[in-house]
């Protein structure tokens, strides 16, 4: 029981945030809160990195609002954005708030407490099966992370599906920013997409036994380096290598150093790879283990 004498006041008001006593503002670590005004006095950052999913949800049309105008459901505690990376050949379309993965992004939002940045757009995330497509997605993600203003004690998380997660692995490698969270999905594990620990706080790894997309998304090889030696001999081998459009290969399911979560149980045969994104359990199972 907290006993009050005289007079009290609290710098943690609204949704927690820090109260400015001089200006009578309230710090959300990336903007400030007006609270006569009811509004916050910049846009969301997150709005800037990725305005085509604001765009798509009427409650973000206004950048200057908070967590879709509902603070009594959703906290956005860290003023940043998480970021959710679809796989191989996503669909713009079902990765988007109303789309098919719709539940799982809110599912991930509510988790971080945030709306999370889906890097759904195509000029930055092609989805194509390849390094370059890969590596430009990363990049897009890392410069998103520099140019965003950290305050002391924000976190950055990361969640990727399939070779999302490997872009992922990519940006853990590129950037010089930590990533708090790390979470993958159904990610082929190989050699050359290797998390960088020392920038990773922590890594969920959620994976499943029925997954054949995984096991064969490794990147030893690729369609174009078969079919060039089979048209061209070791000048097409080559020439396709240097493509490597259509990788497959080997692919691991686990991580050493993640905390590898089976979730065979809660996905069918036929379709594993995206029951990680669709059952709701993997997600709470994986959740469960953020700390």
């Amino acid at each position: 029981m907290n006993v009050q004498a005289g007079e009290f006041a609290t710098r943690h008001t609204f949704t927690d945030h820090e109260s400015d006593g001089e200006s009578g503002l309230i710090y959300a670590n990336a903007r400030y809160y007006h609270p006569v005004l009811g509004r916050f006095l910049a846009v969301d950052p997150a709005s800037r990195d990725n305005p085509q999913k604001f765009l798509q949800d009427p409650q973000q049309l206004n950048g200057y609002s908070y967590v879709r105008n509902n603070p009594l459901n959703f906290i956005d505690p860290e003023g940043l954005f998480t970021v959710v990376v679809p796989g191989t050949g996503y669909s713009e379309k079902d990765w988007s708030d109303d789309g098919s993965a719709g539940n799982f992004i809110n599912s991930v939002g509510e988790t971080f407490g945030e709306t999370p940045v889906v890097i759904n757009n195509k000029d930055f995330w092609s989805g194509g099966d390849n390094p370059g497509a890969r590596e430009r997605a990363a990049n897009h993600v890392v410069n998103l992370i520099n140019n965003h203003d950290f305050a002391e004690g924000e976190q950055l998380n990361i969640v990727g599906h399939s070779h999302g997660g490997n872009i992922a692995n990519l940006v853990s490698q590129m950037t010089e920013r930590r990533i708090d969270t790390l979470v993958t999905l159904g990610t082929p594990t190989s050699g050359d997409y290797q998390p960088n620990y020392d920038r990773i706080g922590q890594h969920v790894n959620a994976y499943s036994n029925k997954d054949f997309v995984q096991k064969f998304g490794g990147t030893q090889t690729s369609v174009s380096e078969v079919l060039g030696r089979v048209a061209f001999g070791n000048f097409g081998r080559w020439l396709g290598a240097k493509l490597s459009i259509g990788q497959f290969g080997w692919g691991g399911r686990q991580y050493s150093k993640a905390s590898n979560y089976n979730a065979t149980g809660d996905t069918s045969f036929i379709g594993a790879h995206s029951d990680l994104w669709r059952n709701e359990n993997v997600w709470n199972n994986i959740s469960n283990r953020i700390r």
